[in-house]
């Protein structure tokens, strides 16, 4: 077993991580056994062999389900308002499917709240290009017009300068 993964270990290097995390524990068990170790109702028991098949189906990037399983971690730490963990359950899920108009809507609602409002623009804009009817996404639009519109008229309050504003003034 140890074979199969150092084989494909270095194939896809976005998985090494993965591998690495195998033999570890291989290695660890290893070491257990190794000392003397028994596991609480194991006698003299046939260990069941796992095979490095085994891990691959379960851990499927392209897997749809990641994707659900991304956006589901997301939402609950948005709605802690976690969003440097949702921002990174998000653009996990974009890796594995960049088209997602949910994911794109919910991505730009992070933003809105980390107040990058450019690129909150920029993600609701591409959740509509794949889904014109993300209500997310839609809402979001609504609010960042809200968002300038108080940006800009706070701007022009500020050009009136404050205290020592008239020292500037060229009129």
């Amino acid at each position: 077993m140890v074979a199969e993964i150092a084989r494909a270990q270095f194939q896809d290097l976005d998985k090494s991580v993965e591998y690495i995390g195998w033999l570890s524990e291989l290695n660890l068990i290893y070491l257990l056994l190794k000392e003397g170790y028994k596991p609480e109702g194991a006698g003299n028991e046939v260990i069941k062999t796992v095979k490095y098949e085994d891990f691959k189906t379960v851990k499927d990037p392209n897997n749809p389900q990641n994707v659900k399983r991304h956006l589901v971690k997301a939402q609950e730490h948005i709605k802690a308002q976690l969003w440097t963990m949702a921002l990174q359950e998000l653009r996990a899920a974009l890796q594995i499917d960049p088209k997602n108009s949910l994911c794109h809507a919910l991505l730009g609602k992070v933003y809105v709240h980390q107040n990058v409002l450019g690129m909150a623009k920029a993600s609701f804009q591409q959740a509509l290009k794949y889904n014109p009817q993300e209500p997310i996404a839609l809402e979001g639009m609504k609010e960042l017009g809200k968002l300038e519109k108080q940006r800009s008229a706070g701007k022009q309050k500020s050009d009136q300068g404050g205290f020592f504003g008239w020292l500037g003034n060229k009129k």
